[in-house]
């Protein structure tokens, strides 16, 4: 068989493993307006990729000599990760049940590790109108966040003053350790070119001299 034949060959065998793939019914479906109790089926549709690697799983578990692939099923919409998805080096499958993730038909959905902010009000700051949320999880410690997205575009922090620099114009002593100071962070942002670089500065210890 010359190159040109083989290579039709094998582009024809990829072409129609893809369209079998494509047309098997997958085993759990994953919806953002799921849920996680239900059992993954067509019309019963998990709420998050997390519960449905964990679907996975039980159907490997209870199915341990299978030979199909498993397949998950994503709805279009915005699918939101609270936490990160672990995936393990079992969770592929075999090379005759491998597992795949793949979009609904004509669905584009979109994972993302942010969460939507809502709740915004225009309020006076400093004699001026500004957009204004108060989030309390993030007033109570419990989430903080670095990036802000608006329509898609990347919203910088204020930075002051709006020209030049501020200076260091003498030596300030530390201030007393204390319950409230000990559990407070700074946040240390270095400029450079068209990087902002930041970082979480966390109190050490008090150690005397």
């Amino acid at each position: 068989m010359s190159t040109l034949f083989r290579s039709l060959a094998i582009l024809a065998a990829t072409v129609a493993a893809g369209l079998a793939l494509a047309a098997r019914a997958a085993d759990v479906h994953v919806s953002p307006v799921g849920d996680d109790a239900a059992t993954g089926a067509a019309d019963a549709p998990v709420a998050s990729l997390h519960r449905a690697l964990e679907r996975v799983r039980e159907i490997r578990a209870d199915e341990p000599a299978r030979a199909t692939p498993v397949v998950v099923e994503v709805a279009d919409g915005r699918h939101e990760l609270a936490e990160p998805l672990v995936l393990v080096p079992d969770d592929s499958g075999t090379d005759r049940s491998p597992t795949v993730i793949r979009a609904a038909v004509g669905a584009r959905p979109v994972v993302s590790g942010g969460r939507v902010v809502c709740g915004w009000r225009v309020a006076d700051v400093g004699g001026r109108p500004r957009w204004t949320v108060e989030l309390p999880d993030v007033k109570a410690g419990a989430w903080r966040f670095a990036q802000l997205f608006v329509d898609d575009q990347r919203r910088f922090r204020p930075v002051l003053p709006a020209t030049g620099w501020h200076t260091i114009a003498d030596d300030v002593e530390p201030s007393a350790a204390s319950p409230e100071t000990s559990e407070c962070e700074a946040r240390r942002t270095a400029i450079s070119a068209w990087r902002v670089g930041a970082q979480l500065v966390r109190p050490a210890p008090h150690r005397p001299l």
